[in-house]
């Protein structure tokens, strides 16, 4: 059931990625065209710029955790014995588990504060928690089926 989710998830991850980096390339070359014909540029449009990197940067970086190519810490793995290799792979995903729990909880004041800041135009770093809550959901589903046990 978790695993079926999680590939939902991926899926729609993967469409969110496309979507916002075909949008990225969109924008950006009309605005390139609107400054060099017609000698203005809009810099509203150019503010969203940098949201829809983080945003893709974030999505990429959650499909990075699901696919086991996110940066890791393999060097002690080599010098464990083969069985306790399960076990450890699990505690590191418990603790990159409850670091996620922690940052998703303190994305909400952060959340706010951009509400507050931005009124609803804030909404657009929703992808922090967003983020946060993934990671974590991922990371519990570490716990239960390590990477290494699907290679």
């Amino acid at each position: 059931m978790l695993k079926r989710l999680d590939d939902f998830l991926e899926k729609i991850e993967r469409v969110v990625i496309v979507g916002l980096f075909a949008a990225l390339i969109i924008v950006m070359t009309m605005n390139i065209i609107q400054r060099n014909v017609f000698g203005q540029s809009s810099h509203e449009i150019l503010e969203y710029l940098p949201t829809m990197v983080m945003w893709i940067s974030l999505v990429g970086a959650s499909l990075a955790l699901k696919e086991g190519k996110h940066i890791s810490m393999e060097f002690v793995l080599r010098f464990v014995p083969q069985n306790s290799k399960d076990l450890l792979h699990r505690l590191v995903a418990a603790f990159g588990c409850v670091v996620m729990l922690i940052c998703l909880y303190l994305s909400r004041d952060f959340m706010v504060g951009e509400l507050k800041i931005f009124g609803a135009k804030g909404y657009v770093s929703s992808v922090i928690p967003i983020f946060f809550a993934t990671a974590a959901f991922r990371y519990f589903i570490l716990i239960l089926y390590p990477l290494h046990q699907n290679k």
